[in-house]
């Protein structure tokens, strides 16, 4: 029988907390694919009818070309358009990857609506100027992952501005235009904002941006890239009217959160929609939709049709407005009417009309008046939008063709000043109304019985629950005996500031998935608005109930777009964290794997600190959630609810850390061996093959870090440089046996490198750019990073491995080295989720300070 004590039985259970942790990452990350796949499924499906239109280009000549990479074309829409631009100019600017002949879709609608047939002039264009369509072509360059493209593409822009008025000199001097609108998709908004941004009297009256990410880098691995979103956001024009169209959950490239406008951006300059509530749409746009959705191009040619006749930027937003949200302004014309006694029942009504004449493309006609037995009717003000009209049993939004703007309600909302007397109703022939009562409900809890609101036919619901993007509610509805019309629902906030964002429902068996953007997000400052539940239904057809609670599995599935980033800088505070670890506490003797390296218990206690330690930074967060400092740092929530996820996350980050380092050295063990047996297959001579680094060659550490050093000092960029010394770090540790006895030279190296290894994200994205641009035209690389200080971290490393391979570190030594760890992985843990491009710099600073000791404890120790 063998009895074990409780050392050895403790010593058995830390032994499987690294499986247990790999076990917990690899099921958490699995979880979290299949909820964002059923969470797309459920709220992310969209519908748009494909746009058609017959192009042409014809590209603009400069007597001085800006630059030799880029150009300018103008478009014209063949039959449609002369050939000469003779009307209002607009500016498309392109985004990542995007191509100039994007500008296509919206172009061609605005042309189509103005002549309303070839040669014409469409009656609704009285007094509108027509519209001529520049667009850039920047070769479809990667913006995002590059500041210095976006800084280089911003000033061609301010250089189109000006050649697109100087193509108007044929005409006569007062017809000339004297400003340029322009409509960006995705990073382009971000290119206008900056070349406004450095050249404020730069001649522009509207900016239209499509899915442009104006609050946070979509992915931030540049720290240029943060001062370039701190200059447009301090030094924005009062002269240009901004309006930002969002996605919503269907975009799934850029998250949603930073398509709307900042919470202290003032109204009165610019607003921000979402796609879902825009009239006519009513449903969420794909990222590369969003310039070819007719139901969306539609409403955008239109408002930019509309934008351009006004004068001042008041004129402009609320032209757009008009357009792109609501209220309507009713039309007041002379047409064939139809009129109607509608009793009071109460000083709050609520019309609900529906009409074959009624398009969101149109402006309605409508008037009501209040009539006594005594004295002259009284005009009623009614604030007036469009609902959607859902068919029965069709999905909606219908896939591949979404709406129709005829399939659409007119809801009046009226403040009486009494309740005596009746309603004169007039509109176009062929309508019917629905007549009803408007009450406010406040609602706290899950379920609310709503018997007795059957007369309510605008029924608004207060709700208690969190606003927040990363948590999403399950709404479930019972109906009484239908016999008319299904109920409507709008999901919406309460007095949006400079965002506006509504989702409509149709009623039916299956929940509905409410989630917003527009609230409090990571990273961003919150909004405290109330959310609200719009029930527009009619007697024969009213909810009977209203059970609403958070569904955790849609709220997971927020997780996979919102923190893409700690991907990146929490397993490096991890790995910091390890090797700190190892080289201050480990006494000799203790293995160096990662997937034995929790079974220490002194290392479970440093990593339970660990995470007890962001999970109190956390609270202290959420204990002051005014402070705006605090609001980047950690995972960016205020919210106690959703504190359960720093320590979460950070576990889940620890299992991913162990698993990446075991396959890294699993991968690079493969590739020792396999360098090793080509070396033996084709040494000619009997000695044998020795494991140290000279079995492989003494001469790469000073002829390839050398040759590096010229090449990225003359020509080369730094991440280049980066690379080929990252790969002979590599290459080394790879053909050299691991030394798990003492803190050696070796065990450091190892450690080095997986940290290295996590820095090639934020390197390799640069390198895509150069590499790309450079098969593009080799003549004209753009400018590059040849910083070579930049190396040195690399260079110290080569240095050490190849001239004192075997060496052991004395503990002092490896104590003062490991002084700057610490730094790393609390500003990893810190500002890694929000600023991963700074925790990069500070790796190099403390690798290198880690390097610099241990190479003069190398020198000071014997062999």
């Amino acid at each position: 029988m063998i009895l074990l004590d409780a050392s050895s039985i403790r010593s058995a259970l830390l032994a499987r907390l690294g499986v247990l942790l790999v076990s917990f990452s690899v099921i958490f990350s699995w979880v979290i694919y299949r909820c964002y796949v059923f969470d797309q499924a459920q709220s992310g499906g969209w519908g748009c009818e494909m746009s058609w239109m017959t192009p042409t280009y014809s590209k603009i000549d400069w007597d001085e070309p800006p630059s030799s990479r880029y150009a300018l074309w103008l478009y014209r829409e063949q039959g449609w358009d002369e050939h000469t631009a003779q009307g209002h100019p607009v500016l498309f600017v392109p985004g990542n990857a995007g191509s100039f002949q994007q500008v296509r879709s919206i172009a061609s609608s605005a042309s189509r609506q103005y002549h309303g047939h070839p040669g014409g002039r469409a009656d609704d264009m009285l007094g509108l100027e027509k519209l001529d369509f520049f667009t850039v072509d920047f070769r479809e360059d990667l913006s995002a992952l590059h500041a210095g493209t976006l800084r280089e593409q911003a000033s061609y822009l301010s250089n189109c501005v000006h050649r697109v008025l100087a193509a108007y000199s044929h005409l006569p001097a007062e017809d000339q235009p004297r400003r340029v609108s322009v409509l960006a998709h995705s990073m382009g908004g971000i290119v206008a904002r900056l070349a406004l941004a450095e050249q404020t009297t730069l001649p522009i009256d509207i900016l239209v941006t499509l899915s442009s990410p104006h609050q946070l880098p979509p992915i931030n691995l540049d720290r240029e890239m943060d001062r370039i979103y701190q200059q447009i956001d301090s030094n924005q024009p009062k002269e240009v009217a901004l309006v930002s169209l969002c996605g919503g959950v269907s975009d799934t490239q850029i998250v949603s959160d930073a398509c709307a406008l900042p919470k202290s951006y003032p109204r009165e300059l610019g607003f921000a929609i979402f796609t879902s509530g825009i009239p006519g749409a009513w449903t969420g746009v794909d990222h590369q939709a969003m310039v070819w959705c007719h139901q969306i191009r539609l409403m955008v040619a239109r408002a930019l049709l509309e934008m351009s006749s006004k004068t001042d930027t008041r004129a402009r937003l609320a032209a757009a407005e008009h357009w792109l949200s609501t209220p309507l302004r009713a039309l007041h014309a002379v047409v064939d009417v139809q009129s109607e006694r509608i009793p009071i029942e109460t000083a709050n009504m609520t019309l609900i009309l529906r009409s074959p004449h009624f398009s969101t493309t149109s402006r309605p006609f409508w008037r009501v008046r209040h009539c006594f037995t005594s004295g002259p009717c009284e005009e009623v003000e009614a604030t007036a939008s469009w609902i959607p009209i859902f068919e029965e049993a069709a999905p909606f939004p219908v896939p591949g063709e979404g709406s129709r703007a005829e399939d659409a309600a007119l809801c009046l909302d009226m403040a009486l000043s009494s309740e005596t007397g009746w309603l004169e109703f007039e509109a176009a022939k062929g309508f019917t109304v629905i007549t009803g009562s408007r009450q406010r409900l406040p609602f706290s809890g899950v379920s609310l019985n709503l018997a007795g609101f059957e007369r309510t036919s605008h029924l608004v619901v207060e709700l208690d629950q969190i606003v927040h993007s990363l948590l999403v509610y399950k709404l479930v509805v019972r109906l009484q005996q239908c016999q008319g019309s299904r109920p409507v629902v709008l999901h919406t906030l309460e007095h949006p500031k400079s965002t506006f964002e509504s989702r409509f429902y149709p009623t039916s068996e299956r929940p509905m998935y409410l989630h917003l953007h527009s609230g409090s997000a990571p990273y961003l400052h919150a909004d405290f608005n109330s959310m609200l539940l719009e029930i527009f239904q009619q007697e024969n057809c009213a909810l009977s109930n209203v059970t609403i609670r958070l569904d955790l599995w849609s709220s997971v599935a927020k997780l996979a777009l919102r923190y893409r980033s700690i991907l990146l800088a929490w397993p490096l505070g991890w790995t910091a964290v390890f090797l700190w670890h190892r080289m201050m506490i480990s006494p000799d003797g203790v293995s160096w794997s990662p997937m034995i390296a929790p079974s220490n218990a002194r290392l479970t206690r440093v990593v339970l600190m660990v995470v007890a330690t962001i999970t109190l930074g956390g609270l202290m967060q959420c204990m002051m959630p005014q402070h705006v400092t605090l609001q980047p740092l950690l995972l960016g929530n205020t919210e106690l609810r959703l504190l359960p996820l720093l320590p979460i996350l950070g576990l889940w980050t620890l299992g991913l850390s162990i698993l990446y380092e075991y396959l890294f050295w699993g991968t690079l063990t493969l590739i020792g061996r396999i360098a090793l047996t080509s070396r033996a297959y084709y040494d000619k001579s009997s000695t044998p093959m020795r494991s140290d680094s000279n079995a492989i060659a003494s001469s790469p550490r000073i002829a390839i870090p050398t040759t590096t050093i010229i090449l990225v000092a003359i020509a080369f960029p730094q991440q280049l440089g980066f690379l080929a010394l990252f790969s002979l770090l590599c290459l080394h540790c790879a053909t050299r046996p691991a030394d798990n006895s003492k803190i050696s030279v070796e065990g450091i190296m190892r450690s080095l490198a997986v940290i290295f290894s996590l820095l090639l994200p934020l390197n390799l994205a640069p390198l895509a750019v150069w590499t790309r641009n450079l098969w593009l035209d080799w003549r004209h690389p753009f400018r590059t990073d040849h910083n070579v200080l930049g190396l040195i971290p690399l260079l110290l490393a080569i240095e050490t491995a190849y001239s004192r391979p075997g060496l052991q570190i004395p503990q002092k030594w490896a104590f003062v080295a490991s002084m700057s760890l610490p730094v790393l992985f609390v500003s990893a843990f810190l500002v890694g989720g929000r600023w991963p491009s700074v925790v990069l710099e500070i790796a190099q600073v403390a690798a290198s300070y880690v390097l610099c000791v241990v190479w003069i404890a190398t020198r000071k120790s014997k062999i």
